[in-house]
């Protein structure tokens, strides 16, 4: 016991690594400790018969120190797993703390009681649907809400469409319901399509100002008599050979890059012509 007092005489009067001070209280950070608080009874360094009560992976167990065994740091602490009745726990406590201080024993029960407190909430809140937070992407959100939106005008302007068409039926603007033939349909509109094309080719006419050549038949019979002879028809052909070789050549010139004459004056020639004159 003369070895206890001389340890809190040095520990609890100068410096511990376990002490955490604050204005009020001086807090003990040792993990054996049986309230957490800095006192010279509840202190697991100054005193050498001491007993607490520890959780292990869901398990209670008591921890005891005595005189016998402070010589062997690693025997020190004797453990005993409590049993899981609450009952039956507090019975062992008392049988195996029956020759401490009743201060200890009852400080090791109320530790008994918190701990399993808070097993028991753990336990219901694992057994219990928790919210689980997810990570929301912005863009996502408003690409989404945009869209939900545009569906919602496209179902408004579909609602009053079918509200004014059933309001015309039910004031006798229509005779009834029109159910139309298919093949029908496709013929109107292949018809449709075609002069709407007819009208197309009439425009593109009219942009470029292209003229149409329509030749008569009395003027095809004449051409077909007078092209009988042979020779004038070979001088034709030439004719048109050497108009087409022409446009052609023209029309490679026009493709190409202006062509520009450049003059160069030999000044040179001059001035020697002058000086043998």
């Amino acid at each position: 016991m003369i070895q206890d007092d001389i340890i809190w005489s040095c520990v609890g009067e100068n410096f511990c690594c376990f002490k955490a001070k604050t204005k009020l209280e001086t807090f003990c950070r040792n993990r054996y400790n049986l309230s957490g608080i800095c006192r010279r009874k509840l202190c697991p360094l100054a005193n050498s018969q001491y007993a607490t009560v520890l959780e292990h992976r869901g398990k209670c167990l008591l921890y005891m120190k005595t005189i016998e065994r402070i010589h062997t740091p690693n025997k020190m602490w004797e453990k005993i797993v409590l049993p899981d009745k609450y009952s039956d726990a507090l019975k062992m406590i008392d049988e195996k703390l029956q020759y401490f201080p009743k201060m200890t024993i009852n400080k090791a029960k109320q530790r008994l009681t918190r701990i399993r407190q808070y097993l028991m909430r753990m336990r219901r809140m694992k057994l219990t649907v928790q919210p689980k937070l997810v990570r929301v992407n912005k863009k996502v959100e408003r690409r989404e809400r945009k869209r939900e939106n545009r569906a919602l005008e496209v179902a408004k302007i579909e609602k009053s469409i079918n509200n004014e068409l059933v309001d015309r039926l039910k004031s006798g603007l229509y005779d009834g319901f029109y159910n139309f033939d298919q093949e029908e349909f496709e013929q109107m509109l292949d018809k449709f399509g075609a002069k709407y094309e007819e009208e197309e080719e009439e425009k593109e006419k009219e942009k470029t100002g292209g003229s149409t050549f329509v030749i008569d038949e009395e003027a095809e019979n004449e051409m077909e008599a007078w092209g009988k002879t042979p020779k004038i028809w070979d001088m034709e052909d030439l004719v048109d050979d050497d108009y087409e070789k022409k446009m052609k050549k023209l029309k490679k010139r026009k493709k190409g890059k202006p062509k520009f004459e450049i003059e160069f004056e030999q000044e040179l020639n001059q001035q020697q012509q002058r000086k043998k004159n």
